[in-house]
């Protein structure tokens, strides 16, 4: 009776089991306007990737390690990680059977990375990983507000990347969040993502 307890465990834990180790077979360039890059894997399988702000997936060569994870917020929603480069993109297979369509631009880069890190424990289900620029621009300004002056002088007083000759949203978004974490609010901002739920963040 114990074994077979074991072997339905061990089993469940297999079917369950969201990430896979992969290898890089290619990066391909495509006619997408939204999303051009596309992954194939060793193994044959595709995905489209997303959110290429600070990784460029086309350094990406043949044969580096690659762990895959299902988030299962969305039919064919992953995440790849270059295990070899240490970088992580937003993807959707594109063999899946349902093909969702994807935001034309997520966010992404260190202080993104250290968010979803803060999610994952916080509130695992949340959307935001499909969070665009302009949404969570709008989101950090109404978070802003709420804190007090001596805090947002805080904020203003940490180093940022620079915006100049820079259009769309997606870099004083990433600056506002760069400057969040080095204020040391990143746990705040992590709390207030989750109290929104698991809705949508496009």
């Amino acid at each position: 009776m114990t074994g077979l307890l074991a072997l339905v465990f061990s089993s469940v834990l297999f079917v369950t089991e969201p990430c896979t180790t992969e290898k890089v077979g290619k990066v391909i360039m495509t006619t997408d306007k939204a999303a051009p890059l596309v992954l194939r894997i060793a193994s044959g399988a595709k995905f489209r990737l997303y959110g290429q702000d600070f990784v460029n997936p086309r350094l990406w060569r043949a044969g580096e390690n690659l762990s895959i994870c299902r988030t299962g917020k969305l039919p064919g929603d992953v995440e790849v990680t270059n295990l070899t480069r240490h970088e992580a993109l937003a993807a959707i297979e594109v063999t899946s059977r349902i093909s969702p369509k994807g935001p034309i631009q997520v966010l992404a880069g260190p202080s993104f990375e250290s968010l979803l890190k803060e999610t994952r424990v916080l509130c695992p289900n949340s959307r935001v990983r499909w969070a665009t620029p302009g949404v969570f621009l709008e989101f950090e300004e109404e978070l802003l507000a709420k804190k007090t002056s001596e805090e947002r002088r805080r904020v203003d007083s940490m180093p940022g990347r620079s915006c100049e000759n820079r259009d769309g949203a997606s870099c004083p978004t990433g600056r506002i969040l760069d400057q969040l974490e080095r204020a040391g609010m990143m746990h705040k901002v992590a709390e207030a993502v989750c109290a929104r739920g698991t809705g949508e963040w496009q």
